[in-house]
């Protein structure tokens, strides 16, 4: 039986019919969206009691949404045919609205309508048990709604899935789905479905006899329904603990909880549930033989469901009846009652078959119309795959043409590179040989007059000394002198076999953290004698917690050279001074060596950077090795930095470089 239209959906087909006088016409226009808007949205809440006023209103508010070009209204409109056709069973009717509500969206890029109307028809394909076609909508819609965070779109996305592998008898899936459905409603706030969702997790419970679970998720659920203060939600969780119960034949507590949700629903009006209830009652008093009452609830259930011709429950309470009338010896009233039974069973077999031949006509429909789209699309893809293959060969043609221009020119281009290879390895050999050729007159240069002269200078000594009587005071300069030479000529060797290990070989560097301080001390150590002879102060500013990350052994060669060079070419008064910045910024130690000593000239500079083996005599005639400054430039180089210096005539010089560094821990006291 069809309710009748409401009258404010009267009111609002005759607002977009246009069959009013027109002083009788409302402000709001035909063009008015929001019209269209509040049409849809009340239209939509027709669905389950009328769904033939939610048709035909649909109709009406698509064919305005058509003339004044408004998509929204559109897919709204189709959205809600579906939902009408659905509820009427005509699930191809339902698919193909639904359908046209997706290509919409798609069209007009509105994701959340897509991925909803997507969700919806899920529910047509159910009912037509194309399950794999449900999901295939389903796992679409919920990338869609991941993707533009909708949550409340997800939720009933993930329920609907739930449902799908309900039917398929995949509890598991099924179970797992309610329960992810049920988390992203309660995220988003929306618990009036939660309880509802609980239900179905405990019937699945329930039917593998699962008892304890079933058990906890009937209660959890009814008390959420209190939490929510949700009377039609409580009704529905006290039915489902008495039925459990009843199951369990512990119909005591079945009855209990079946009288809790009598009285609830009363006071709601719910009419098929509260048949549903009455049944209940009945059945578990005759369970435990207390015929009156169960006599009591049979017929007052069998007077409802006759006024609300609910054929079911007419069948199942004349049932109870008979049964009731035969327990207590009245064979007549048992009979009469059980033929009541036999004509409902009869009414409810039609209405069976008649709703089993809709679903086979709207399945045969929905089937031929899916295999014409296949045939459409399997025609359009053999003449694709005709062009593709056309296509293909013209392609393979011309590859083949190019390929073989391509390999004469392959093979003229390895003509000219073999030539090229020729021609360039013998650049690296002149290249190579040019370069051992300078590293040998280096080598000999810095042989013929470095070490050639101390050890000259040394054996005039020796010789003067071993064939002439000398003062004591003589004696002692020419020993003090021959000291110098020999430490200028150790001093020489060390950095020339350095020198010569890294024009050869290449260093293997050994990087770690370690205090700047302590080579710094180190090196004023073995300076300090040499320095205070010459009357020169050594200064250093080092932070000791200062770490620097540099192979340790390189860095001692550097700062060894830079100092010894800074008290070379220093008088009496003069300061060498090494100091260090930290700069946090770049996480690096910039490391100074500074004197006030005589300086250089710019071209000076450029000599003793640019050209091994060329040194100048200190302050006091000390002879240069001419290799220390190479040394140092390589050394730091090695350690991912580079040395800077600066000079001026009588102004001092200063190098500086860079280093990776850090802070050291330091114990609090």
């Amino acid at each position: 039986m069809r309710h009748p239209i409401p009258l404010f959906a009267l009111f609002m087909l005759v607002l977009f019919s246009g069959r009013v006088p027109l002083s009788a016409k409302p402000i709001i226009q035909l063009h008015d969206t929001v019209a269209i808007n509040s049409q849809n949205q009340y239209a939509l809440t027709l669905w389950s009691r009328n769904p033939d006023s939610l048709i035909i209103m649909s109709k009406n508010t698509l064919d305005h949404s058509n003339k004044i070009g408004y998509t929204i209204g559109k897919i709204d409109a189709y959205r809600n045919l579906g939902a009408g056709y659905y509820e009427k069973g005509e699930y191809s009717k339902s698919i193909s609205n639904y359908e046209e509500a997706i290509k919409l969206a798609k069209m007009y890029g509105d994701p959340a309508k897509e991925s909803q109307s997507m969700s919806n028809i899920s529910k047509s394909l159910i009912a037509l048990g194309s399950h794999h076609e449900a999901l295939d909508y389903l796992y679409k819609a919920l990338a869609i709604a991941d993707n533009i965070n909708k949550k409340e779109v997800k939720a009933h996305v993930l329920h609907n899935m739930g449902m799908v592998y309900h039917y398929q008898h995949k509890d598991k899936e099924a179970i797992d789905y309610y329960k992810r459905s049920r988390s992203s409603y309660e995220a988003i706030g929306d618990t009036s479905k939660t309880t509802f969702i609980l239900g179905n997790i405990a019937h699945l419970y329930l039917k593998n006899k699962q008892h304890k679970q079933a058990e906890a998720y009937y209660i959890l659920s009814l008390q959420l329904a209190r939490q929510y203060k949700n009377n039609k939600a409580i009704g529905n969780a006290l039915i489902s603990l008495g039925n459990f119960n009843s199951i369990r034949n512990q119909e005591y507590i079945a009855i209990a909880y079946y009288l809790q949700a009598k009285k609830i629903l009363e006071e709601l009006g719910e009419k098929t549930e509260y048949l549903r209830l009455l049944t209940n009652l009945a059945t578990s008093y005759q369970k435990q033989e207390q015929y009156n009452k169960a006599f009591h609830y049979a017929k007052l259930n069998y007077h409802l469901a006759s006024e609300q011709q609910q054929i079911y429950y007419i069948s199942s309470s004349s049932k109870l009846l008979s049964e009731l009338y035969e327990k207590i010896g009245k064979p007549q009233l048992a009979l009469d009652y059980y033929k009541k039974f036999n004509r409902a069973q009869d009414s409810l077999y039609s209405t069976s078959n008649k709703e089993e031949l809709v679903r086979l006509k709207e399945r045969y429909t929905f089937e031929k119309r899916q295999q014409q789209i296949d045939d459409a699309y399997l025609k359009h893809l053999n003449k694709k795959e005709m062009y593709i293959h056309i296509a293909c060969l013209a392609v393979i043609s011309l590859i083949i043409i190019a390929f073989l221009l391509l390999f004469y020119i392959k093979q003229k281009k390895q003509a000219n590179r073999i030539l090229q290879h020729a021609k360039i390895a013998m650049e690296k050999q002149n290249i190579a040989l040019k370069k051992t050729n300078d590293f040998k007159q280096q080598l000999l240069s810095l042989l013929a007059h470095d070490i050639r002269t101390p050890i000259a200078n040394v054996k005039m000594i020796l010789l003067l000394l071993d064939k002439t009587n000398l003062a004591e005071k003589k004696i002692h300069n020419m020993i003090r002198s021959s000291q110098i030479e020999i430490e200028v000529l150790i001093l020489f060797v060390e950095n020339l076999l350095l020198w010569i290990t890294l024009q050869l070989s290449e260093k293997k560097i050994v990087k770690k953290y370690f205090p700047l301080e302590e080579i710094i001390a180190e090196t004023f150590s073995l300076f300090r004698t040499q320095a205070e002879n010459k009357g020169i102060k050594l200064s250093m500013q080092i932070d000791i917690n200062q770490e620097v990350f540099a192979d340790i052994e390189a860095l001692k060669i550097v700062i060894r050279n830079l100092v010894n060079n800074a008290i070379k070419f220093c008088g009496d008064g003069d300061l060498v001074k090494v100091s260090s910045e930290w700069d946090e910024t770049v996480g690096q130690t910039l490391i100074r060596i500074a004197d006030t000593g005589i300086g250089m000239s710019a071209i000076d500079l450029d000599r003793i950077f640019n050209n091994p083996g060329h040194s100048y005599d200190g302050t006091r005639h000390e002879k240069g090795t001419g290799i220390g400054l190479q040394l140092c430039i390589q050394y730091i180089s090695l350690n991912d930095s580079k040395l800077f210096v600066k000079s001026s005539l009588q102004q001092g010089t200063e190098f500086w470089f860079n280093l990776k560094g850090r802070k050291s821990f330091t114990p609090p006291l």
